[in-house]
């Protein structure tokens, strides 16, 4: 029955504490463990995860005790989407709300975890009044169904706490205003302050400070970053945050969650012992938000996943990391937890030959992305492209971008936009020297900061972003044109056809109306690198790799040959160099013969620097 499983539980879950204290006095006996220390370990009783992680039990860690006894009063946990934040807000939630039903005080969800093993912990069980709010929503057109939604939100929230007070015990203003807020009336101006209206009821009847928790802070001002009504409903924020976390005798504490911390920088600056936690730096929560490889593991233990299909898995979900100020260092192999439970789900049923689909999607910090990217015309860079063929890059984060600088953010700032909305992770020195091993000495002395895309599902999301960045540069009519003529020419590099190459490429040069964005550069190869780069990507050829050391250095492009078995092509790029005036004096037959010279040092420098020799250990040709 229940009870005994409840015994069992609590003596299992001390089994593993030899050395357990209470209160300073050593505990030998595990009964005594559980009388006194009071645990009740009782098994499949998860609420909070349960329906969110498609039946599968999962236990979080000390979250709870690191977040109240920290000296923080406001914390800001930013990080990629689908990355567990609306999941850990419930658990703070279970943990410090007081219960409504004093029949189903839900203290059986944390029974044998970590945050419930210490007597001090417990003792703030259940204890506060938490408000939760949720600004997650896409769609809104305009400025008027933003604050529409806002209302409504507002005032489910009055509607749900109104069991907590007794309405009749408030003056007559105060329930006039309670009455208004949650009948939404037309008033916008009541939202400013309804939040801490609430928090200030509150505390008459429960006599403590509240818990305000706030899920999707940046959703609402993201989607709205480009549309005209964008500041004032800023303004509104900025209002509502304020009066919420700054001076407010009724806070105990609070924490927000979004995906990029500069927007809640652009809402108001100095709050007191305001902890910003973010996947670039988070010396508290670094290991709460994403699965472990250990979590990982026994989750595919428990589902009979063998040991080829984990290594499959890993590389389509694996590669997040997240830096801390401590020993720690940086945490690696994070994985995206609604990504890994989507495939589990979906997989439950199947015994190998798993669908590993892509579930991760991040659209609300997209619409900054992508005028950055057009701004600065980042599909024409090397550096960036280069990224997409898992090539790590050494580049700069600005943790102190704010969002109101955003008509002055610079060219290199879009790094630190793609890092927290998780096209990008960071990772160590190590890690980068093993993949560039001559890396420039320089790079490290500078402190600079080393990203990757994380993993196979990222990389398509990517790819997709940067194919559509690319096609808005272009005209309906030109898309289409264009799509056939990059199949032809990479089609005509599989079948070894020169004229096909030459016709094609030459017909997406004449179409493409951006390519005058490559005249003026100084580095006559990398246009072409940039050219095939983009090409390559939009035509999504397999197994490609860029930059690979390989023999006595690196080839421009290498990718199997999809026509034929075990034949890997090789590309190196050469470039005829020419001023306009002197290229004016030449015919066409001398272009034609200097061109033929720079293919010949080309297959020449393939075979003297033995660019084969990595395809070769994999037995291609």
């Amino acid at each position: 029955n229940r009870e005994n499983k409840i015994k069992n539980g609590s003596i299992s879950a001390l089994e593993d504490n030899e050395n357990f204290k209470f209160d300073d006095f050593e505990l030998k006996e595990l009964y005594d463990k559980i009388i006194k220390f009071g645990i009740a370990f009782c098994y499949n009783h998860c609420d909070v995860n349960y329906d969110i992680n498609y039946g599968i039990h999962f236990k979080r860690r000390e979250m709870p005790k690191t977040v109240y006894f920290d000296d923080v009063f406001i914390y800001l946990i930013t990080r990629p989407r689908r990355f567990g934040k609306s999941l850990n807000l419930r658990m703070i939630k279970e943990f410090f709300e007081k219960p409504n039903d004093e029949n189903n005080d839900g203290i059986e969800t944390f029974d044998g975890l970590e945050v419930s093993k210490n007597r001090k912990n417990m003792r703030e069980f259940h204890k506060y009044p938490v408000i939760t709010l949720n600004f997650k929503k896409d769609n809104l057109e305009d400025y008027e169904s933003n604050i529409s939604f806002l209302k409504t939100e507002i005032s489910n929230l009055f509607k749900y706490h109104r069991k907590d007070i007794d309405f009749n015990k408030l003056d007559s203003n105060e329930q006039r205003k309670w009455s208004l807020i949650e009948d939404e009336v037309k008033d916008g101006r009541l939202l400013e302050g309804s939040i801490k209206f609430l928090m200030e009821c509150l505390n008459k009847f429960y006599k403590r400070k509240c818990i305000v928790l706030i899920d999707e802070y940046d959703n609402i001002l993201t989607n709205c970053f480009n549309e005209n009504y964008y500041e004032n409903l800023k303004q509104l924020f900025k209002f509502m945050f304020s009066s919420i976390f700054k001076t407010n005798d009724y806070l105990h504490f609070g924490i927000v969650t979004g995906c990029l911390s500069l927007s809640f920088k652009s809402l108001f600056s100095g709050p007191n012992n305001f902890n910003d936690c973010s996947i670039y730096r988070d010396s508290d929560f670094s290991d709460c938000y994403g699965f472990t490889e250990e979590e990982l593991n026994k989750l595919l233990i428990n589902f009979n996943i063998s040991d080829i299909d984990k290594i499959n898995i890993k590389k389509k979900y694996d590669g997040y990391s997240c830096g801390t100020d401590n020993n720690d260092g940086i945490i690696k192999n994070l994985y995206n937890p609604y990504s890994i439970m989507r495939f589990l789900y979906e997989n439950k049923n199947e015994k190998g030959n798993y669908k590993l689909e892509s579930y991760w999607i991040n659209s609300g910090s997209d619409v900054i992305i992508r005028n950055i990217l057009k701004r600065y015309n980042y599909v024409f860079e090397i550096n960036f492209l280069s990224v997409l063929y898992g090539i790590p890059n050494s580049v700069e984060i600005n943790k102190d971008l704010n969002l109101n600088d955003y008509k002055n953010f610079k060219k290199s700032d879009l790094w630190t936009l793609l890092l927290f909305s998780g096209y990008i992770t960071i990772i160590d020195q190590e890690e980068y020297k093993e993949i560039i091993s001559n890396m420039d000495k320089r790079i490290c002395a500078n402190k600079m900061n080393y990203v990757k895309v994380p993993n196979e599902e990222v990389l398509e999301n990517f790819s997709k972003l940067l194919e559509s960045t690319i096609g808005s540069l272009l005209s309906k009519e030109n898309n289409v044109i264009i799509e056939s003529y990059i199949n032809d020419f990479i089609e005509g590099i599989f079948e070894k056809d020169i004229k096909k190459i030459n016709d094609n490429l030459n017909n997406y040069l004449m179409i493409f109306s951006s390519y005058h964005l490559f005249e003026h550069s100084n580095t006559y190869e990398n246009v072409y690198q940039v050219l095939l780069m983009q090409l390559f990507i939009l035509w999504k050829v397999r197994g490609l790799t860029a930059e690979e050391d390989s023999g006595l250095g690196r080839y421009d492009f290498g990718f199997p040959n999809k026509k034929k078995n075990n034949e890997y092509i090789l590309i190196e790029i050469k470039v005829y160099k020419t001023d306009k005036k002197e290229n004016d004096k030449k015919n066409k037959d001398e272009i034609e013969n200097y061109l033929h010279k720079e293919c010949i040092n080309a297959i020449k420098q393939i075979e003297e620097k033995k660019y084969e020799s990595k395809p070769k250990m994999n037995e291609l040709k």
